[in-house]
């Protein structure tokens, strides 16, 4: 094989030959998640040890040999990032294999860290996807090197992935069809999907799917939907008029029927406009919120579809800002609401509750943590407000985790300040709900603060709930 660049014009007269050469392979790209700003904080030393770390860990992983996956071949390390190959009849899974164990080598590492120098954690993202590729061995070279447009492909999926997650193609999902077989898979893992999704240079909607290893002690509890492309843009003139008409049609006017078809339309148009699925969720989640519990069959489904609806919304705001203390606040708000509408409709589904009132204090949980970072006060407060209450909840029903049980007290005694400073009706009502449920041994005082928190929020179903059960 020629060594040069007289390969290449060997191999333009002899196209054909070319296209026998073609290897089928699975192409394989990780990146470093937000390592320039970690460079820019830290400086040029341990900026470069965190990328050494990433790309040491992820090349280990390529390359071992165990009972469940082949090794694959590093073709280069790029900075921040590592690409490799598989090849076999089951290169597909031995790649996914290899990046859930990457992913899971990362966990280990970073539970190493301690929590005040959490921007130390090395978090990966991952793209895989089949295809053919030429290889090619460019003078000076070791490794052959893959050409042609999967590999393309795969540094696209690479670019889309969240944090902790894979991106796969359907052709590599196609391939992998072992990876179903729970013997197979050595340990948990979580898929999602297929989404359609553009992606930029490659003609027609492609479908991909999401995969992780979950972890709930890193806030990764399952796999996330494969983000939209483009997040963070900025709004064109045409959606910032069009998120004002649909504000004030809210705010001005009360229309709350045009307001939802205001956001709805423009959701249609992009599914990734961060405020339209934010407020279309909260105008959701409001309506959600004032349907009876005790409901018919068909009034039954409404809640459901209504449900569902601010769930998808709030997860196509996470695409866009998984960042955002609002996204989190309303999806733990969402998570107890359902929780409630369980206890009151379908009571005998006690495990289903139980997992739904889990997930409202996970992430209440998680909102706090960003807001904690962001040294946001008002997020803090209104995310122990909702640990209040559903970690009382938990303590009421002895589902609590035992390292949560004293929890609320220590909140209760936080927040205090700052609904001293004014913290809005709503909030306030959630707050004084939050006492009363800590406020045990005082069952007259406990009823006094239900009440109160009933005249702040006449819609506040929970201390209804609570003080007709007292």
């Amino acid at each position: 094989m020629a060594q040069d660049g007289q390969l290449f014009e060997t191999y333009r007269a002899l196209e054909r030959q070319f296209e026998n050469d073609h290897k089928e392979v699975v192409v394989f790209f990780a990146d470093l998640s937000a390592s320039t700003s970690f460079k820019y904080k830290h400086g040029p030393i341990k900026g470069a040890i965190k990328p050494f770390e990433h790309n040491r860990i992820i090349r280990t992983c390529i390359e071992a040999e165990t009972d469940y996956s082949h090794p694959g071949t590093v073709v280069k390390l790029l900075g921040d990032g590592v690409m490799g190959y598989f090849e076999g009849p089951d290169a597909a899974e031995h790649a996914i294999m290899s990046g859930l164990n990457a992913i899971m080598q990362l966990d280990m590492y970073n539970a190493s860290i301690p929590d005040s120098e959490w921007d130390f954690r090395i978090q990966t993202r991952i793209g895989i996807h089949a295809g053919k590729v030429w290889m090619l061995k460019l003078r000076d070279n070791e490794t052959e090197d893959p050409q042609g447009s999967t590999v393309d492909y795969a540094a696209r999926l690479c670019g889309l992935a969240l944090p902790m997650h894979i991106v796969i193609s359907e052709s590599t999902w196609d391939c992998a069809n072992r990876l179903e077989r729970q013997s197979t898979v050595p340990f948990e893992c979580d898929c999602k999907g297929p989404y359609d999704r553009l992606l930029r240079g490659i003609p027609g909607v492609q479908r991909l799917y999401g995969v992780t290893k979950p972890s709930p002690e890193n806030n990764r509890p399952h796999a996330e939907p494969v983000p939209l492309p483009g997040s963070y843009r900025p709004p064109t003139p045409e959606i910032v008029q069009q998120l004002k008409t649909a504000s004030d049609l809210l705010e001005v006017h009360h229309d709350l029927p045009g307001a939802i078809s205001s956001y709805t339309s423009l959701r249609g148009k992009d599914q990734r406009i961060f405020e339209a699925n934010l407020r279309l969720a909260e105008l959701k989640l409001k309506q959600v919120q004032r349907l009876p519990n005790h409901v018919v069959r068909s009034e039954e489904n409404e809640w459901y579809r209504l449900w569902q609806s601010a769930y998808e919304c709030l997860c196509d705001a996470k695409s866009e800002r998984p960042t955002s203390c609002y996204v989190w606040i309303h999806l733990a708000r969402l998570y107890h609401e359902k929780s409630e509408h369980i206890r009151k409709a379908r009571p005998q589904n006690l495990e289903e509750l139980k997992i739904c009132l889990a997930k409202a204090v996970q992430y209440a949980k998680h909102a706090l943590e960003i807001a904690n970072g962001n040294m946001d006060e008002w997020n803090m407060a209104v995310a122990k407000i909702l640990l209040i209450e559903y970690i009382s909840l938990q303590k009421k029903e002895g589902t609590a985790d035992s390292d949560d049980v004293e929890l609320p007290e220590r909140y209760i005694e936080q927040v205090r300040y700052v609904v001293g400073r004014g913290l809005g009706q709503l909030l306030a009502s959630e707050f004084k709900t939050g006492q009363a449920m800590n406020c045990i041994a005082n069952r007259e005082q406990q009823r006094d603060l239900y009440v109160e928190a009933i005249s702040l929020n006449h819609d506040n179903n929970l201390a209804i709930r609570l003080l007709l059960e007292s």
